[in-house]
């Protein structure tokens, strides 16, 4: 097994992974063989779906390379692993709970961007049941269109979202046309949400909520408009 695996559009899985010029094609190969708590570094523009996270691992790239997910969902993180997304772009994914991202355990999105991102379900972008953490990254153009749908980028079940310095627009839901938070149906004061230093503009919550609903949880928002 390795600390740090390269992919490539260009590269192939049957390469260990080990250097740019022996990239592997796909990061669900590269987690295959990656230590725990590894790093895999995405070079350029990929396509993929279905990846299946049940390891702690930080995946970045340079320059927001693109993760395309052929419209469908591209990760599925386990509930008890800690995962990195650095300076990636996710766009054109397809989900049922959460259009990119079905998240069930500690997610930290950094300088990163999600957009044009589709739920069938709820939550446009992600689906969070567990630790969802998101610094100086864009979501837009995410959309959650089942009838009574949470969260057009983000809907927050019974987990904790914490939002730094980053910009949401152009997202739809029916409840909340950014996030859609609920925790049951009495007050749960472990289904939280915090917004801090972020921007929000022209995102559309059909029925109510044009930035946040907020179902029995809590919510902060600091320096934010």
């Amino acid at each position: 097994s390795h600390s740090l695996i390269y992919v490539s559009n260009t590269g192939s899985d049957d390469n260990t992974g080990l250097t740019v010029e022996t990239a592997k094609k796909t990061i669900a190969k590269a987690l295959e063989t990656l230590d725990d708590e590894g790093t895999i570094i995405v070079l350029d523009t990929i396509t993929e779906n279905g990846i299946i996270i049940n390891k702690n691992v930080t995946i970045s790239a340079s320059t927001n390379q693109i993760i395309d997910g052929n419209q469908g969902l591209i990760f599925n993180i386990a509930n008890s692993q800690t995962v990195n997304l650095i300076n990636l772009t996710l766009t054109n994914a397809k989900g049922s709970e959460g259009g990119a991202i079905l998240n069930n355990g500690t997610l930290n999105i950094i300088g990163s961007i999600l957009h044009d991102n589709l739920a069938t379900s709820d939550g446009g972008a992600i689906y969070n049941t567990g630790n969802l953490t998101i610094n100086n990254s864009k979501l837009y153009n995410n959309n959650a269109t089942s009838s009574k749908a949470y969260g057009g980028a983000i809907c927050n079940d019974n987990g904790n979202v914490t939002v730094n310095g980053s910009e949401f627009y152009n997202n739809t839901g029916y409840y909340g046309g950014v996030i859609g938070s609920a925790g049951g149906n009495v007050y749960n004061p472990n289904c939280t949400v915090y917004i801090n230093n972020s921007y929000f503009h022209n995102n559309n919550g059909t029925k109510t909520g044009g930035v946040i609903y907020n179902n029995y949880a809590y919510v902060s928002m600091v320096n934010s408009n």
